[in-house]
């Protein structure tokens, strides 16, 4: 209010006015609200981020996020709202600053600070590698693996949630402080049954800011050895005979590629060699296959590539034992019985066998040996069925010079032979190292049919000669002589033995080696050493 007074008149007059004064404003920043927790995921990135406050109605405010700044005007209840398009915030996982500075109607200003957490990224990965948590990672679920379920895990943001999707069964896991994360599938959850293949897995990560990430897996599973087979036929009949057995036996078959084969036979365990085509090979030396006959079988175990198992047992017969050598009955002449003897042997007769038999001769001095009969030459007398005859027919007489080895082999391909001595030319002495014996195993030597025979033996010769047992059974009467050859003890006697009602003498040589001598024969020894 103002009053003038007049001094000079005494006259007044007065006047009022109201005068407003305004020195302050204020404005406030709801960090909270800024993508609804105070952190930017990438959806909201996306979608603009809203940054809201309050301020004097009116008052224009400067809203700076980071670097960018917007103007608003807080509207008449005094609320303002700044957006900010994705391309005004940059991506990544950081700390942003926020600043509001607030200027009211008069000029007055305010500011106020602030934060927001900016997380727009998120990473997933799976590991199949290893299923088992075990270190080995081969990559491959195998049929003892899957027996307890098996275990998927990979890495995510630290606590962020996963959901995980495998055939029949979805788990939802968190992953740890340091982003590792792993989820147990149960064995009904997994695929079943004898199977090789890959299998899809699913996994979806979400972290703390809502960001999600997804990525896709294959699960490799193989639970069983899809082949393995041996050959059907062991030595082709699965029958092991001596000869066979002598070099040993080759196992063959076939498994799936890329395996490894164990085979067990009588006790002992051998790798077997697999080509990369999946053709597997195993050889037991002769050394492991027991003589006798019997019933056998090999197991073989085959381990794939992703460590599945199977076996298989095969079943053959071992045979080793060589039938007796053919007992000889008699020899005829060329013109036997008709008082017309012309010299040389057209027919032997021998005990009757179920074995087969064939007969050779051969030059006692040459190479050459000529097959005389077969087995379909046979001939059983009806009036003495323990007898069998075979006829060379008088056109091909065995003439001094030449012997006869007569064959018995069995239904297992076993043979033992007898050599019948002939008389020779001019001298009967025996040689047992004439190459037309080669290829036979001679279990005895029979002298009866020649005259004054002289027979000389080595250890090394015995050996030779009865490959199948070492054992070798000498015929003969009082003009026949055997002399062993030999060192250190020479034979030694050990008893004797009755055979066909004949007394025999059974010398030990050494080893394995047997002579059994017919007692009549006149037996001597020259020692060396």
């Amino acid at each position: 209010e103002m009053c003038i007074r007049d001094s000079n008149h005494g006259n007044t007059a007065s006047t009022s006015d109201t005068l407003e004064v305004d020195t302050i404003t204020n404005v406030t920043l709801n960090e909270q609200a800024i993508g609804g927790d105070n952190t930017v995921n990438l959806a909201e990135r996306n979608a603009g981020v809203v940054v809201t406050g309050t301020a004097e109605a009116g008052a224009s405010v400067v809203v700076t996020m980071g670097t960018v700044s917007h103007t608003v005007t807080a509207n008449s209840a005094g609320n303002w709202t700044a957006t900010y398009a994705a391309s005004e915030v940059t991506r990544g996982e950081y700390i942003l600053p926020v600043k509001a500075v607030s200027t009211d109607a008069a000029g007055n200003t305010a500011t106020v600070n602030g934060t927001v957490h900016i997380d727009t990224e998120i990473a997933v990965t799976i590991d199949t590698s290893d299923t088992e948590n075990t270190n080995v990672a081969d990559g491959v679920v195998n049929f003892v693996e899957r027996s307890d379920g098996i275990v998927l895990h990979g890495t995510a943001d630290a606590d962020a949630t996963v959901e995980v999707r495998f055939h029949n069964g979805v788990h939802t896991v968190k992953a740890d402080a340091n982003g590792q994360w792993a989820a147990n599938f149960a064995l009904n959850e997994v695929p079943q049954g004898l199977i090789e293949g890959s299998y899809p897995v699913v996994v979806k990560a979400t972290d703390t800011a809502g960001n999600t990430a997804t990525t896709n897996g294959m699960v490799k599973m193989d639970t069983w050895v899809n082949k393995l087979t041996s050959a059907e036929f062991v030595e082709g009949d699965n029958v092991v005979n001596s000869k066979e057995a002598s070099d040993g036996i080759t196992f063959t078959g076939q498994v799936e590629k890329g395996s490894s084969i164990l085979v067990v036979f009588d006790g002992k365990t051998l790798p077997g060699k697999v080509d990369t085509n999946g053709n597997w090979s195993v050889t037991f030396a002769a050394g492991d296959i027991r003589s006798g006959e019997y019933a056998a079988s090999i197991n073989i175990h085959a381990t794939d590539a992703a460590g599945n198992t199977r076996s298989l047992t095969d079943t053959f017969l071992v045979d080793t034992l060589a039938p007796d050598a053919p007992d000889m009955v008699g020899i005829f002449l060329q013109g036997q019985g008709t008082g017309q003897i012309t010299g040389g042997v057209t027919q032997v007769a021998m005990e009757n066998t179920p074995d087969s038999i064939q007969i050779h001769s051969y030059n006692s001095n040459g190479d050459g040996k000529t097959q005389l009969s077969t087995n379909a030459d046979r001939y059983t007398n009806p009036g003495d069925a323990d007898r069998i005859d075979f006829y060379f027919g008088k056109d091909h007489p065995v003439a001094d010079g030449k012997h006869l080895v007569v064959t018995a082999t069995d239904d297992n391909g076993n043979s033992n032979s007898t050599l019948l001595v002939l008389d020779e030319q001019s001298t009967n002495v025996v040689n047992v190292n004439a190459a037309g014996l080669n290829g036979f195993n001679i279990g005895a030597i029979d002298l009866t049919y020649a005259d004054k025979s002289t027979l000389s033996l080595t250890k090394a010769d015995i050996d030779k000669l009865s490959s199948n047992d070492n054992v070798l059974v000498i015929h003969g009467a009082t003009d026949d002589a055997v002399t062993f050859q030999g060192i250190g003890n020479g034979a030694i006697l050990t008893g004797t033995e009755s055979i066909n009602g004949q007394a025999y003498d059974v010398y030990n040589i050494g080893d394995d080696t047997v002579i059994k001598i017919d007692h009549d024969i006149v037996f001597n020894q020259s020692i060396v050493g």
